[in-house]
């Protein structure tokens, strides 16, 4: 079988950071392009793009995986592309200490608010 070489790209577009994926035509990849998340068209460079995102390199790969190469080498140094998206929590909590007992920064607050007779 013979695979479309389809080649990413830095570009800044309308002020942000995208991917350009540029190939030559073919049904099947565009179909393919059009699954991936915020895939755009661009009647002006004539070339689709991606924002970039966390994650969006892996993403891309499984997009075109058996149905072309992809030449990413002009990206492929880039950290957020690569990178795994990450979810963190974000904990308020106060510190575990013992029961009745205070921390330093409670009882200076306590101290500061507290009225005494």
């Amino acid at each position: 079988m013979n695979y479309s070489v389809v080649h990413l790209n830095k570009m800044v577009y309308e002020n942000h950071e995208v991917v350009r994926l540029d190939f030559s035509y073919s049904e099947e990849l565009v179909n393919s392009i059009k699954t991936l998340p915020g895939a755009r068209w661009s009647k002006l460079y004539r070339t689709w793009y991606v924002e970039k995102r966390a994650g969006l390199l892996n993403e891309v790969m499984n997009c075109f995986k058996g149905k072309a190469y992809l030449d990413y080498k002009a990206i492929k140094n880039e950290p957020l592309l690569s990178a795994a998206p990450v979810l963190t929590k974000i904990s308020y909590e106060s510190p575990v200490t013992e029961p009745g007992r205070l921390t330093k920064q409670q009882a200076a607050r306590a101290k500061q608010y507290a009225l005494f007779i």
